[in-house]
């Protein structure tokens, strides 16, 4: 999967900035720019620099991990988690073990031949009286999986039109070559190539707003043949569905 994050902070008041741009998601973007206008604060001051903490985050290391660990059930197949000395570790059905790597609150990365397409991203809700929420779903992609703790339905309703619409589909922009569409829990997710997703709430026929309701960005779906969407046109720009998932 195709990942990378930019970060900026301005110190305004002392004229500094720090502009940071990683295809390496996993080392904490936001913390180590933060990291780096710490010290340029400090230089800037004439402060020592020795005490400014420069090492990476280990990305596998999970500090909450038992939250995550447990079965959880999907239509086809079940999801088996484990909490291994500070790991969360993905027990694949072959046998086969992943260590999974911290992607920000209640999200993991899978480095792992075909399941690094999309993040593991975990769903919380208050599980008794105590106010405390717990881990009940995970999702991977289209992929939707219930824990012990899960109360709510597990059928929904939706436009049958939809089932045009999930796909992979590219463009020769520069900035944002590609995106995903699936479909969950009844509703449709845009999923970008560094595994941040945003709802899809229809609008009119075949368009979408992207995002909250202050968002102005518009996905708009068309050519339909086979059952299946051939172009997404995102906020102006054509994007035409490719041959891989």
């Amino acid at each position: 999967m195709p990942a990378y994050e930019a970060f900026m902070l301005v110190d305004v008041d002392r004229g500094l900035g720090v502009t940071l741009l990683s295809t390496k998601p996993s080392i904490g973007v936001r913390d180590l720019a933060w990291t780096a206008m710490t010290m340029w604060r400090k230089a800037h001051l004439g402060e020592p620099l020795d005490a400014v903490d420069l090492s990476l985050p280990d990305p596998t290391y999970v500090e909450n991990a038992p939250d995550y660990a447990g079965a959880y059930c999907g239509d086809e197949k079940t999801l088996i988690l484990a909490a291994e000395g500070g790991r969360l570790v993905w027990h694949l059905p072959e046998g086969s073990q992943v260590v999974l790597e911290k992607r920000g609150e209640d999200a993991f990365y899978v480095p792992h031949p075909g399941l690094d397409r999309f993040l593991l991203r975990f769903g919380r809700a208050a599980t008794g009286n105590d106010g405390q929420e717990a881990v009940i779903e995970a999702c991977h992609g289209p992929d939707w999986y219930v824990g012990g703790h899960y109360a709510g339905p597990t059928a929904f309703e939706y436009p049958p039109e939809w089932d045009a619409y999930p796909g992979h589909y590219r463009s020769h922009i520069p900035w944002q070559t590609n995106f995903r569409v699936v479909s969950r829990k009844g509703s449709l997710w845009l999923v970008w190539p560094q595994g941040s997703e945003e709802p899809l709430t229809p609008i009119g026929k075949d368009v979408f707003r992207i995002g909250d309701q202050t968002s102005p960005e518009r996905l708009r779906f068309s050519q339909v043949v086979d059952g299946r969407t051939l172009c997404a046109n995102l906020s102006g720009s054509d994007y035409y569905r490719f041959f891989v998932p």
